[in-house]
């Protein structure tokens, strides 16, 4: 599985090795692995831009459901990089049986408003009963981790609901 990486140009995905070649830098910059059952997401994202628009987005209603012996297992999650640097960068690997979820976020200028959402966000999210969930990445940095809001995550979550607003300068 080919993650999702938004590195600066210099910095390439490595799908023999599973790794980042360099350093992970630059705003914004991200490289993930994940395995999810089911999922139901809405994600709006500024990088270096204005912020979302007072009552951009509708209200939101979202169902997710991991059924009955539906196992997730991410056991192939493996990250490997220099240093992990820039403002809200990020490496993570995840395993996911549901989630619902709602993003917004503004990376180096305003503050997302609660006004985004014109509306109610209403979310309904279940991992049923012998739906297992199991992450066994692993992620090595050679290098130090920087930048306001830079983060490394390895995780499993078995039904998740969320909505944030983020804002990093």
């Amino acid at each position: 599985m080919r993650p999702d990486h938004r590195a600066e140009s210099s910095n390439r995905w490595s799908e023999e090795t599973g790794q980042v070649i360099g350093d992970l830098s630059g705003n914004g910059s991200s490289v993930a692995v994940s395995a999810t059952g089911s999922i139901a997401a809405v994600s709006y994202s500024l990088v270096n831009s204005g912020g979302p628009a007072a009552n951009s987005l509708a209200g939101i209603t979202q169902s997710s459901t991991n059924d009955n012996g539906n196992t997730v297992t991410n056991t192939g999650g493996t990250i490997m990089a220099g240093a992990l640097s820039g403002v809200d960068s990020s490496a993570s690997i995840g395993a996911t049986g549901a989630a619902s979820s709602v993003s917004i976020a503004s990376v180096n200028y305003s503050v997302p408003s609660l006004n985004s959402i014109n509306g109610t966000v209403s979310q309904t999210t279940a991992n049923n009963l012998g739906a297992n969930v199991t992450n066994t990445g692993k992620i090595t940095l050679s290098g130090p981790i920087s930048g306001n809001g830079a983060s490394a995550s390895v995780s499993a979550t078995g039904a998740l609901s969320s909505v944030a607003f983020r804002s990093v300068k």
